[in-house]
């Protein structure tokens, strides 16, 4: 353990540690994000979206009460529904900084969705994931990729939506920073 001066700490403050030279700032967000949602496997106990800030969520279009970010919330008792009117949209999610993810699990409201797409942004295009005809809980399990955001386009008989989307890492990747933090 080291010490360095940092210029925005108040005079008369001892100088902060550095251990082996790394980022303290960095290692924090990485404890940060590994140490409470650590499960048994890692991260991979643990839906990555649950939680995420409510503006992390959009959709193509949404009926009175049924909005996007509810498809963070835990809860699949509500979640994000198009109008009845409405046959076609799409609802996403972004995780913010890409993340290891390898288990995508959706769950659908009713039974309206005659086809979808689950697709995954890998920071420079959307990927198929899953396309179906019947969606009610679907788990997708595929080869560990670096994602930022997932979004599914429903086709319906009208109205029906999303109850929760749930990404995970089942892989233990705990290293936010594949390279280890900065120097």
């Amino acid at each position: 353990v080291d010490t360095f001066a940092d210029p925005q700490q108040p005079e008369g403050h001892p100088p902060r540690q550095r251990t082996s030279g790394l980022d303290p700032a960095l290692l924090a967000v990485e404890r940060d994000q590994a140490g409470p949602s650590a499960g048994r496997g890692g991260l991979g106990e643990s839906n990555l979206l649950r939680g995420r800030n409510p503006n992390y969520a959009h959709c193509s279009n949404y009926r009175r009460g049924a909005f996007a970010h509810y498809i963070l919330d835990g809860s699949a008792s509500r979640g994000w529904q198009l109008p009845d009117s409405e046959k076609r949209g799409w609802v996403d999610a972004s995780l913010g900084l890409p993340v290891v993810v390898d288990k995508i699990v959706v769950r659908e409201i009713g039974n309206s969705i005659r086809a979808y797409e689950l697709e995954v942004y890998d920071g420079s295009e959307w990927r198929p994931i899953a396309a179906g005809t019947t969606l009610g809980t679907k788990v997708c399990c595929f080869k560990p990729m670096s994602v930022s955001a997932v979004r599914i386009v429903i086709v319906t008989t009208g109205g029906g939506g999303i109850a929760e989307i749930e990404v995970y890492d089942t892989t233990g990747t705990v290293n936010a920073f594949p390279n280890g933090p900065s120097r």
